[in-house]
């Protein structure tokens, strides 16, 4: 069928506008060069491909079906930062300037690991390769900023392939310019570098020459960090590769990195010693002790990983960061001697952004980010070595004023001591007379002494007896033997107060056909303990006798509330309170409930060992929770099994031959060795264990004991 004119006209006149945009567009990646004496940049003129296979060759790039996928850049400088993929850069330039050879394409980007150029020459392409990863004497010029010799034809363009591959930071910056023009660049730039390590060399030498004299620590480790920069950026800059290394490309890909670690470690040493950060800063003491374990682990990854990472720069950031803190926050203490330290890492620390971040493709590549570390690694150095100057400058004026206050003190310590001599002298002759009185003041004094003594003694008598009398009242508030024999049958309580009084107790009341068992442990020991025992022995039967509540996490409830409330902990600041373990026995379902507050609740069946953890909230005290809310557990009594609830005394006494707690692991253990004696043998065993436990190691008691051992057979229940 036959397009219609109307649209075969259309058609047409897209056809011709899409040919016109391409041409254009072809046009514009075309660099035109004509003066001689200019350096052309060509990294908005140029395409680029990302070969992320990494596998695409040469013969592969010139197919139509890889032409179409170089894409136009229209970026100074591109940066990639650590890329992990191979790039493909294609240029195409013009000349109508009137000379066709000496011509150089340069690449201005001396971290990249090896660079292939391929150009046309006698209709058949050949490539030259340079980079850090190429030895010297294989470049196709022997210039640390690599070039290319091209030639390009008079009015006819010529078109250039780039290959890079690196493990480096990648960056793109690709000019054209005579030969001349490049070596005349060289010069100026091994002269630039040549007042840069000289000055950095001079800085060197100087503290060398200052540390032999002093022999001060600090001075050692600035040489070290001074070496480290200069490896540092000998090595970034091509001249370690070109001069000490020429044969050893390889050295290139990881020697600066590890410098990079080794100035982490150097600055980390220098600011310890030089800040005195042990005594100044005890924070930053551990911090760049952990700078220096991950510099060490940097390093290993360089090895591990034969090349650089983004882990060195990353590290390198975070301790520059950690350098200036420490130096200001020392400052603000008032350590003057920081103040050129700041000073230093502050340069430092502006230029350092520049690279790293133009490094990793975050900042636009320009003569700053380029070498603004350079300029702020020479301040740095001159700074600190003021620093270290103004240090030992301080310290000598120090000194001085010591000396100047140690002599004054000496004057004024002869003149005071002939002036008692004088004294001492005039007074030997009312001695005698002085020593008379003394004496029958002293007489006087003894019979004072003598008086006290009695008193005290009186007083001490009465303290005694109202300590016993309070052992009295606490024992009788503790449950009867013959009651807990009644309600238990098979039991024991290993009761062991550290005083005469105890801030542990224990509770058995049976009601409603249901045992409530506790085992207590208040605040303190002594008198205060007992004061509290007798607080929560009130309450508690108040709770479960007067108010008949039987269930175990209400009960906590309950006697949390109540200790509140009774110490009116709402309205001053007293935080006593206790700890305890609280079981019910329901002997009709034939099941216990627990709910603890801090202290636990172990229990044997079958051969074995159970505990059940309570909660870790106290009975009283501090609260900044809505509610206190306390969990209840529920054991079946299905079989024979043994309970022991126990205050934290047992465990957390000292002894045995390390004079170590004796833990609730070992308690656990000897439990499990010995729940299958009678209760009354269980309870002689654990006494004597404590007791050997602690004369081990010659200790004493230092804290209230309470075990509490019960057998339940479901059967007698």
């Amino acid at each position: 069928m036959p397009i219609p004119s109307k649209m075969l006209y259309k058609v047409i006149l897209l056809s011709f506008t899409l040919s016109l945009l391409m041409l254009r567009l072809g046009l514009a990646q075309i660099t035109s060069i004509k003066d001689l004496s200019q350096e052309y940049s060509l990294d908005t003129r140029m395409s680029i491909f990302i070969d992320s296979s990494r596998q695409t060759g040469f013969e592969d790039i010139q197919k139509e079906e890889f032409q179409k996928k170089f894409l136009p850049n229209t970026k100074e400088n591109p940066a990639f930062g650590y890329f992990k993929y191979n790039i493909w850069v294609k240029v195409s330039i013009k000349n109508d300037s009137p000379s066709e050879r000496d011509w150089v394409l340069k690449y201005d980007w001396v971290l990249l690991d090896t660079i292939y150029v391929y150009q046309k020459v006698n209709n058949a392409w050949k490539y030259d390769r340079m980079g850090l990863g190429v030895r010297f004497d294989e470049r196709p010029m022997p210039y640390i900023i690599t070039g290319v010799p091209i030639v390009l034809p008079k009015d006819s363009v010529s078109t250039f392939y780039v290959h890079i591959t690196s493990r480096k930071p990648t960056a793109i910056n690709l000019s054209v310019l005579q030969k001349d023009v490049f070596t005349s660049e060289q010069y100026y730039r091994n002269l630039m570098y040549g007042l840069y390590f000289g000055s950095l060399l001079v800085m060197m030498l100087y503290n060398i020459f200052i540390w032999i004299f002093l022999k001060d620590k600090s001075y050692l480790y600035y040489i070290f960090t001074i070496f480290c920069t200069i490896s540092i950026f000998s090595t970034v800059s091509g001249y370690s590769g070109r001069y000490l290394w020429p044969d050893y490309p390889e050295i290139n890909l990881y020697y600066g990195k590890i410098m990079m670690c080794g100035i982490v470690i150097g600055t980390s040493l220098f600011t310890n010693s030089f800040l005195d950060t042990r005594k100044n800063a005890p924070v930053f003491l551990y911090l760049f002790r952990l700078s220096m374990a991950l510099a060490v682990l940097g390093i290993i990854f360089i090895f591990a990983y034969k090349s650089a990472t983004q882990f060195e720069n990353d590290l390198l950031k975070f301790h520059t960061l950690l350098l200036l803190s420490s130096g200001i926050w020392i400052w603000s203490r008032g350590q003057k001697v920081a103040r050129f330290y700041v000073l230093a890492w502050v340069s430092y620390f502006v230029g350092g952004i520049g690279i790293t971040y133009s490094n990793t493709g975050h900042l636009p590549i320009n003569f700053f980010t380029r070498h603004g570390v350079e300029i702020g690694s020479v301040l740095e150095v001159v700074l600190l070595s003021l620093a270290l100057s103004d240090r030992y400058r301080i310290f000598k004026k120090e000194k001085e004023e010591a000396i100047e206050e140690l002599l004054r003190i000496e004057k004024q310590t002869t003149e005071e001591l002939e002036e008692k001599v004088r004294i001492r002298t005039q007074e030997q002759a009312e001695t005698n007379e002085e020593l008379k009185q003394a004496n029958e003041e002293l007489n006087i004094t003894i019979e004072v002494v003598n008086k006290q003594k009695i008193d005290i003694e009186k007083q001490q008598d009465q303290i005694l007896s109202s300590i016993n009398y309070a052992r009295s009242i606490q024992k009788a508030i503790l449950p009867r033997k013959e009651d807990m024999d009644a309600i238990l049958q098979e039991y024991f309580v290993l009761f062991k107060p550290k005083d005469v009084v105890s801030g542990d107790f224990y509770y058995c009341i049976e009601r409603d056909n249901k045992i409530i068992v506790a085992a207590i442990d208040c605040t303190g020991h002594g008198v205060p303990g007992a004061f509290m025992s007798l607080i929560a022995n009130d309450l508690l039967t108040e709770i479960v006798v007067n108010r008949k509540i039987l269930e175990v996490d209400i009960v906590l409830n309950k006697m949390h509330k109540g200790i509140r409330r009774i110490l009116r902990q709402k309205e001053n600041n007293n935080k006593d309170g206790m700890d305890l373990s609280l079981i019910i026995i329901d002997k009709a379902q034939k099941t216990l409930d627990f709910a603890g507050a801090h202290n636990h609740l172990i229990y044997i069946q079958d051969h074995q060992l159970y505990q059940i953890k309570g909660d870790r909230k106290a009975i009283g005290g501090e609260q900044r929770e809505q509610d206190r809310i306390f969990t209840k557990h529920q054991i079946k009594l299905d079989q024979v099994s043994c309970f022991y609830m126990f205050s934290d005394g047992y465990q957390d006494q000292f002894g045995g031959p390390h004079r170590k707690k004796f833990m609730i692991k070992q308690l656990k253990e000897l439990l499990l060795n010995i729940y299958q004696e009678d209760l009354p043998t269980q309870k002689n065993i654990l006494n004597q264990t404590i007791e050997d436990w602690k004369k081990a190691s010659d200790e004493n008691q230092i804290d209230d004991i309470l075990v509490l051992g019960l057998k339940i057979n479901p059967d007698k229940l």
